[in-house]
This record gives structure tokens, C-alpha cells and sequence, in this order.
């Protein structure tokens, strides 16, 4: 069984705890089993940037650091907005695709209302 717990995520990782110690306290995931997870960040220019992993932790770090992707390096990591547990990497590539087909308003509120939503 898997939980995340939103609260306070965002304001632990901008500072200088790492995504590490949130994630590992809050989510209890069989290793076999991992889920995918699609998620969408916000830049320090305010742009959206949606992604996929099957490791949330070790995403956002390298995010946060700059070797993640050309895009967010380039507009610099914000703060993770919301995830999507998925099945499988599939899954999470299609729906990466139909989100980045969204406006930004609308991928937002595609997160918002998603019955697997993280946080």
C-alpha cells in the first residue's frame, strides 16, 4: 500500500532538507511493485514542466540539480505541484503526452481532478 502526504512537501524541499527524507517517511512502496509516476513542476519563470519516473526522489534531485532535463535546467526547478501513480511506464507516457497537450490551466486541474492523485 502506498500514501503520500502533501502536507509541507513543497516547503521542505525548497528549502534544504531533501525530497529523500519526505518521501521515505511518508511512502510505503513493495520494491517489486514499483508504480510510475507522472508529475508536474513549476519553474522559477512560473512554466509547468510534466514528467515521468519511477523514482520520485531521485527525479526531483536531479531537478533540483540541474540534471534532470534541458528545460528545467534551463528555467531552473521551482517546487514539485502534483504526482500520479500509474501501473506502468506505458500508462505514464500516454498520459504524459495528453498532458502536454493541455494549457497550463487545464494541467492543472487534470492533476487536481485525477482519482490516483499523490499529492
Amino acid at each position: 500500500m502506498e500514501t503520500i502526504k502533501r502536507e509541507n512537501l513543497n516547503n521542505k524541499f525548497s528549502g534544504h532538507s531533501s525530497l529523500s527524507s519526505i518521501i521515505n517517511d511518508n511512502i510505503l512502496i513493495p520494491a517489486k511493485n514499483k508504480p510510475w509516476f507522472v508529475y508536474i513542476l513549476e519553474c522559477y519563470d512560473e512554466s509547468l514542466y510534466t514528467g515521468i519516473t519511477n523514482d520520485l526522489e531521485k527525479r526531483m534531485l536531479a531537478h533540483k540539480s540541474g540534471k534532470g532535463s534541458k528545460y528545467v535546467r534551463a528555467k531552473r526547478f521551482k517546487r514539485v505541484l502534483h504526482a500520479i501513480s500509474v501501473k506502468n511506464k506505458s500508462e505514464a507516457a500516454k498520459m504524459e503526452y495528453v498532458i502536454k497537450q493541455l494549457e497550463r490551466n487545464d494541467k492543472i486541474t487534470f492533476f487536481m481532478k485525477h482519482p490516483n492523485l499523490k499529492f
